[in-house]
């Protein structure tokens, strides 16, 4: 996140650390320790491999379903070879099999 941060909008490191700093202070829940299994489990999932980890944590947090905007590294097609499917905000249809 901080390096998108820094790199698309222009932040500064210490900006982005502080920010980073600030969520999982704030939304504790939302950090999921990745299973070593799940990471394992996308590796063969066609998709950017910088994407993995966003992937693995949601199979790590027992989700069904991935949300993104990101259509374009996310496809559905690629995510249900290892959860129930993408959804994609304006496309009801992308987790239809």
């Amino acid at each position: 996140m901080s390096r998108n941060l820094c790199e698309n909008l222009g932040l500064s490191r210490d900006s982005t650390s502080w920010l980073e700093r600030l969520m999982n202070d704030y939304i504790e829940y939302a950090l999921v320790e990745v299973d070593p299994g799940h990471l394992a489990a996308v590796e063969a999932v066609e998709m950017d491999p910088k994407d993995r980890h966003v992937l693995a944590a949601a199979l790590s947090a027992g989700a069904d379903i991935l949300l993104t905007e990101n259509a374009k590294h996310f496809t559905a097609d690629a995510i249900r070879k290892v959860m129930a499917g993408a959804a994609h905000p304006g496309t009801p249809s992308s987790t239809d099999g």
